[in-house]
């Protein structure tokens, strides 16, 4: 079974009526699951040991919508504002910056796409394409810097 993240920006509209609902509706105006399987990676890599980093919360963070699917943490949402803060701290990071956190992420534990819950826990997983990564992250980066051009929230999901 594997885990995959899904981002959609949200109309300001229909962010109001999820924050009142605690249901997202089907409307969006983009969705993102290029970052798919490699979230959790992508998270260790962004946070720099700091899970609560501004830039790995883009993937983690949010207000979870009570009345939506709980599946792996829930239907997860930021308003518009939170977004645009968000696609800032997602710039700060330019691939200098990446290649920086990548070499000091801890792996360890980390979700990866296609492993099996019964390997070798003694024998360490090589590390992850950091040129996949970035890919994913740009991919991040792009969704939030559009969705607060356009003063959208957005939704984020794991299933």
């Amino acid at each position: 079974m594997s885990i995959e993240f899904t981002l959609w920006s949200v109309p300001a509209t229909a962010y109001q009526a999820a924050v009142n609902s605690g249901r997202l509706s089907g409307e969006h105006t983009a969705e993102c699951r290029r970052i798919a399987e490699d979230w959790d990676l992508l998270t260790r890599v962004l946070a720099a040991g700091d899970p609560a980093a501004p830039a790995a919360s883009a993937i983690t963070g949010g207000h979870i919508l009570e009345n939506d699917e709980l599946d792996h943490g829930g239907t997860r949402i930021f308003s518009p504002y939170e977004v645009a803060l968000l696609a800032a701290a997602l710039d700060a990071v330019d691939e200098a910056e990446f290649d920086r956190r990548y070499q000091n992420a801890d792996f360890s534990g980390a979700y990866r796409p296609g492993s099996d819950d019964n390997e070798d826990e003694d024998q360490p997983a090589p590390p992850p394409d950091q040129a996949e990564l970035l890919k994913a992250f740009s991919h991040l980066q792009t969704s939030y810097n559009e969705a607060a051009m356009r003063g959208d929230a957005v939704a984020v999901w794991l299933s």
